[in-house]
């Protein structure tokens, strides 16, 4: 039982090796060509030794007599037990058991159990997949070499049939015959046709050259390089624009300084640049901690807080605001 035990899990380990990822690899290289047959050869000795002897065991368990394998199975029981023994000491049923699972697992490997295949047919199965699979790994590989072969004679060979052909019709029957159909490509655009006859065929239209852009996300038609315009005489307009809005900014600024402050309670409805100067010097000045700053043209201002959190509304063209009436005092400053 032990020497049948060590062939089967010989021959699944071997099959296992042959059908790992490493082998598929192996196979596909050129070397392998020159072990091939002699690998093929083996595994057909092999499936043949199979067939032969677990049909011939298959056939023997399936006739025997029941009563003969429980007599043999007590003869063995009987033979173990008397043999002594200083390590171990069996137990009749236990030794009974055993050797009646052994009997059913070697019974089961050639007949199956319970309407499944037998590890036999399972074995030889696979055992034929390897063989097809090695079969196809050399053919490819066989078709690979013979696709780098020099086939320049065979293209003069061609070459020389078409020279003979007498004119552009023999031509294509002789592609037609050696190349078949080729791919065609339908080609749609706004291009003008010399004729709208069905029967019209293609070498009998003018060619039509057609633009193909390819396919890239990043592709742009390439654009001429321009001379870039004299901008300066713009430049200087637009200078004096914003110069011009400037100052008369700051006057409208410099209009509001009374005494030499900013009272917000006392303003009038002002545009939307004076609402967001204020605020931005009265955020420059709180900012600091000390509540003073300077404007955009260097003079120092501070900012006075409201006594008792009086609050006021600022009015403005586009809205009012509700905040604190503070107080912007300058410095230095006579209007």
């Amino acid at each position: 039982n032990k020497n049948f035990e060590s062939v089967y899990h010989n021959a699944t380990d071997y099959i296992a090796s042959l059908q790992s990822a490493k082998a598929d690899e192996l196979m596909q290289t050129d070397a392998f060509i020159l072990y091939k047959d002699r690998m093929i050869d083996y595994l057909r000795d092999f499936i043949r030794d199979l067939q032969k002897f677990s049909s011939a065991i298959e056939e023997h368990l399936k006739h025997l007599d029941k009563r003969l394998s429980e007599s043999v199975i007590a003869k063995i029981e009987e033979y173990e037990l008397d043999i002594p023994r200083l390590d171990r000491v069996l137990q009749p049923e236990e030794l009974k058991e055993e050797i009646k699972s052994r009997w059913d697992n070697l019974s089961r490997w050639f007949l199956g159990f319970d309407g499944d295949e037998s590890e036999a047919y399972r074995l030889l199965s696979a055992t034929n997949e390897i063989i097809r699979k090695i079969t196809r790994f050399a053919a490819r590989l066989a078709e690979n070499r013979s696709r780098s072969l020099n086939r320049k004679q065979d293209y003069l060979k061609l070459a020389k049939f078409f020279a003979d052909c007498k004119d552009e019709n023999a031509c294509h029957k002789l592609s037609a015959a050696v190349f078949g159909a080729f791919n065609t490509r339908h080609l749609a655009g706004e291009f003008e046709r010399e004729t709208e006859s069905i029967n019209s065929g293609v070498w009998e239209e003018k060619p039509v050259e057609f633009i193909i852009k390819p396919k890239i996300r990043n592709y742009s038609d390439g654009t001429a390089t321009d001379v870039i315009p004299d901008q300066s005489q713009a430049k200087v307009q637009k200078l004096k624009e914003y110069m011009k809005v400037l100052q008369e900014e700051q006057a409208i600024m410099d209009s509001l300084i009374k005494s030499n402050k900013i009272v917000l309670a006392d303003l009038p409805e002002v545009e939307p640049f004076v609402r967001t100067t204020l605020l931005r010097w009265i955020g420059k000045a709180i900012w600091n901690g000390k509540r003073t700053s300077k404007t955009d043209d260097g003079r120092i201002y501070r900012v006075c807080l409201p006594k008792s959190d009086e609050r006021i509304w600022l009015r403005c063209t586009d809205g009012n605001i509700n905040m604190p009436a503070f107080i912007i005092e300058f410095q230095d400053l006579v209007i």
